[in-house]
């Protein structure tokens, strides 16, 4: 029996050597740059119910349309596209397709907020991540933005 936890002491000791956390990939995705110094101070932080993802079916459109544009403005029809229907922007507020980023996808939330018109699209997640990937949202806001960045981060 002292032999095995031997062994097994063992094991664990150099696995937890040989364990480093692995820089994130970001040659792969050129999607969207990160938020530059100085700028993530935020504003206004829009609640979950004003933004969704767009669903992966329709990614690729998403992706196609976005693929010259950080962002583009939307309408009615765009949010129903995307399979919100029921999705209203309340009055003042247009809908904008956006790109966005994420590590680790199924264990987060995304969030969006404006400063000085400046969007920034946040996602937060758990557990992870080695390569950034591309999504894309619809979010209600209420200013044309200048510019889009992105803010992600993930917890183990």
């Amino acid at each position: 029996m002292t032999k095995y936890l031997v062994v097994i002491t063992t094991l664990f000791i150099i696995s937890c050597a040989s364990t480093k956390e692995t820089p994130v990939d970001t040659t792969k995705v050129h999607w969207l740059e990160p938020v530059p110094e100085g700028v993530l101070s935020y504003e206004i932080e829009f609640p979950k119910a004003k933004i969704f993802e767009v669903p992966a079916s329709k990614l690729g459109t998403a992706e196609y349309w976005l693929k010259d544009a950080l962002y583009l403005p939307g309408n009615s029809g765009t949010v129903k596209y995307f399979g919100q229907p029921d999705f209203e922007c309340p009055a003042l507020n247009k809908a904008y397709l956006l790109r966005a980023n994420y590590l680790n996808g199924g264990t987060g939330h995304f969030d969006v907020s404006i400063k000085d018109r400046i969007v920034i699209v946040g996602h937060f997640s758990l557990g992870g991540g080695t390569i950034m990937h591309q999504s894309a949202l619809v979010a209600c806001l209420p200013v044309e933005p200048t510019h889009v960045f992105s803010d992600v981060s993930s917890a183990l």
